[in-house]
């Protein structure tokens, strides 16, 4: 429920202010297309904008709730929606400088590239491990 911790995530303003504009209008229809654009965020420019949100109630969902929504693109977007509003009103009542902030598409990837570096030269030493000896894998995975 509400009650939970907050789960961050980011999502592309643009495309989140874009879907919301569409949703208000009803004219056009929500595609999927849309759905993977909004959560797409190494598509986004270097100095585009995220927004932070609030997933823990897509996270409440069970599996069939997820398939049923993942049919209705307007729905999915609608609950990113929600996440928006959610971490606006910010219920648990955080500091605004212990909370997540808006930041471009290259903040955000600086600290990932840090992460998934250092994770793809664990993985590459494991590659490398494991064409040859298996040992020296086992003792790296200890360690983590």
């Amino acid at each position: 429920g509400v009650d939970d911790e907050p789960v961050h995530s980011y999502v592309r303003k643009k495309v989140l202010d874009e879907l919301k504009d569409v949703l208000a209008k009803k004219a056009q229809s929500v595609t999927q297309a849309d759905v993977v654009a909004l959560t797409a965020l190494d598509d986004a420019v270097d100095d585009e904008i995220l927004v932070p949100v609030d997933i823990r109630e897509r996270l409440d969902m069970d599996a069939k709730a997820i398939a049923a929504e993942a049919k209705h693109p307007k729905k999915v977007v609608q609950s990113y929606l929600r996440a928006a509003d959610l971490f606006a009103s910010n219920p648990e009542g955080a500091l605004e400088t212990k909370r997540p902030a808006p930041m471009t598409a290259r903040e955000w990837r600086e600290p990932h590239a840090l992460e998934s570096g250092s994770d793809d030269e664990i993985a590459s030493e494991d590659d490398a491990d494991s064409e040859g000896e298996g040992e020296e894998e086992e003792v790296e995975g200890e360690e983590e």
